[in-house]
């Protein structure tokens, strides 16, 4: 059931009250498209068709309203037949047409249920999401510790009474709620509920790695990934000899940088990095600057002839 966001978000309403979600509509026929979408249009710049148990943006598409608001009802019909079509559903399919607003944080927050009633569920880091596209429908990476505390203590309160009605249905496990954080500042912003990611996301596996590795406490980090078609003729131990100035030396406690998930090292030419930092911010900028620079090509990582060639200068 969490992973079904048609039942997740309602339930989520009937919870928390309706302003905790995106203005949203629920339709089980393709004849009752159409008029979601006139209403969502309505009132939002952007809205999104999402089918209730895809993963991640795999069964979203994100349109502007004032396109949509212009078609008649004949074209608009069209138009939702080609979404239908795109995403692969039938006329009985169950669809989700949730209002798409601009935002000033996409947070996630993990969770753990343990069993039985007994122990309460326990709220884990908060990540600031980054995503690939301006739609935020392909997850890039994030940053922990970057939120103001009154918005983290209202994510966390969001997060605990959702997690304890779970427990009650018998979820067991690592879970994480998607909020996005909305307005014009952070000191009068709305936080509404957008996702359950009812598994081990990347983002807890990550944070799992890292509690492993910081068990005295977890410094600023953020995390994302390093992308270039010549990282494909690098090999993993090259690379990391490479990257030797930069990595963290649990021994010396010297370096900012780890490398995890290499799979796709050969294949894409991408491997994902965390990035340390006294401060969120901090941790945000080197991220940003050795992803920039390996990304147009100037990364001594790249350019370096030998793997005994300096990283630092990254």
């Amino acid at each position: 059931m969490a992973n079904d966001k048609s039942w997740f978000l309602s339930t989520v309403a009937d919870l928390l009250g309706a302003e905790a979600i995106p203005r949203l509509r629920v339709t089980r026929r393709f004849a009752d498209v159409p008029a979601a979408i006139e209403e969502i249009s309505r009132h939002s710049p952007k809205l999104a068709v999402r089918i209730p148990d895809s993963a991640g943006g795999l069964g979203l598409r994100v349109f502007a309203t004032d396109v949509l608001r212009r078609l008649d009802r004949r074209a608009l019909i069209a138009w939702a037949a080609d979404v239908y079509r795109d995403l692969g559903l039938r006329d009985d399919s169950a669809v989700l047409v949730t209002g798409w607003e601009e935002t000033l944080a996409a947070p996630s927050i993990e969770v753990t249920i343990a069993p039985g009633e007994a122990a309460a569920p326990t709220c884990g880091r908060v990540i600031d999401q980054s995503f690939t596209d301006a739609d935020r429908s392909q997850f890039g990476g994030g940053v922990a510790g970057a939120l103001p505390p009154e918005i983290v203590r209202r994510l966390r309160s969001h997060a605990s009474t959702i997690a304890v009605l779970l427990q009650a249905l018998g979820y067991l496990g690592r879970l994480s709620f998607d909020f996005i954080v909305t307005g014009r500042s952070f000191a009068e912003a709305d936080v509404r509920v957008v996702d359950c990611n009812a598994r081990w996301s990347g983002s807890s596996v990550l944070g799992a790695m890292v509690d492993r590795l910081f068990p005295n406490g977890v410094p600023p980090y953020a995390f994302g990934a390093l992308r270039h078609p010549q990282l494909r003729s690098i090999p993993f131990d090259v690379l990391i000899e490479r990257l030797d100035g930069r990595l963290w030396n649990p021994s010396t406690r010297r370096g900012d940088l780890l490398v995890h998930n290499v799979g796709h090292l050969a294949a894409s030419g991408r491997v994902d990095i965390v990035v340390l930092g006294d401060n969120a911010a901090t941790a945000r900028r080197r991220l940003s600057d050795l992803s920039r620079s390996v990304a147009d090509g100037t990364a001594a990582l790249l350019l370096a002839e030998d793997a005994g060639a300096d990283p630092a200068t990254s």
